[in-house]
């Protein structure tokens, strides 16, 4: 019987130790993560393409409006170098070559306000198929020489709708953005950590259907509230204080941002922590 007991602590202190050391490996591999160089995990595979879209439908519109499409014009630049520093090919397509996109491979479109409608069906009818999809801001939101659609190409996606009683969140200083550790997206970025949101424009606020949770959270200085929306406490801020959402279609996967492209690049500080959560989303 003694020996039994004996045999038995052994046994237990022996599976302790294992414990330990797993808990112990765990905790020092995320540490390694998180507090090494900025750059240390977001390097692209050997080879890897991303297909960006440069979009002629939008600048059509932007064109119709008068702006500038220069600026549209340096914002696909800004991308596309950081994408190749983070190790990526990077190669331009316009509208006509995404129907040629196959299963598995990754289409950025960013910042394209105008979708004709044939280019909404071609965009679903890839990522349906096993294609993936990072968008953001008011994709969509009109067609190149048509009416306003609004939300519609991004509903039919994600199922994110705007919300009714105010679609958009006007810009405002010391808004922040607040991660969810436990997300994929932020596989990159286990810190929790708050970050700037620098806006010179308004973004749109959706609804998320109760199988979606917001991978990143707009927030206010604390970093645990959100900010007053119309400078009014609303018990549903929270259902409205998405940024960042991600969710398949089809066979495909689709990650969502409703801020605008600059965002990711557009900041003199933490730039390390932006290209983690724009790897996070790619990935």
């Amino acid at each position: 019987m003694k020996w039994l007991k004996v045999h038995l602590y052994e046994c237990a202190l022996v599976s302790v130790v294992l414990l330990l050391a797993i808990i112990m490996s765990f905790v020092s591999f995320n540490i390694l993560k998180n507090f090494s160089s900025d750059d240390m995990n977001i390097f692209a595979k050997k080879g890897e393409i991303l297909f960006l879209l440069d979009s002629q439908q939008t600048r059509q519109k932007l064109d119709s409006f008068n702006m500038d499409i220069r600026v549209y014009q340096d914002m696909l630049e800004q991308i596309e170098k950081r994408l190749q520093d983070m190790g990526y090919l990077v190669k331009k397509i316009d509208e006509g070559d995404i129907f040629n996109l196959k299963a598995g491979q990754s289409l950025l479109l960013l910042d394209a306000l105008a979708l004709s409608d044939k280019t909404v069906e071609d965009i679903k009818h890839f990522v349906a198929e096993g294609g993936g999809l990072l968008f953001n801001f008011h994709a969509g939101f009109s067609r190149p020489q048509g009416d306003f659609r609004g939300d519609q190409f991004i509903n039919e996606l994600t199922g994110l709708k705007m919300d009714s009683k105010q679609s958009h969140l006007v810009k405002q200083s010391d808004l922040f953005m607040t991660l969810k550790l436990m997300s994929p997206i932020n596989q990159y970025n286990r810190t929790g950590e708050k970050m700037d949101l620098i806006l010179y424009e308004d973004i749109p606020l959706f609804n998320a259907p109760s199988h979606l949770e917001p991978d990143v959270l707009l927030s206010s200085w604390a970093g645990y509230s959100s900010p007053l929306f119309d400078e009014k406490p609303d018990i549903h801020q929270l259902k409205r204080a998405g940024l960042v959402w991600h969710g398949s279609y089809g066979k495909g996967s689709w990650a969502y941002a409703n801020f605008p492209a600059y965002v990711f690049y557009d900041l003199s500080n933490k730039k390390g922590s932006y290209k983690k959560l724009f790897k996070g989303m790619i990935d």
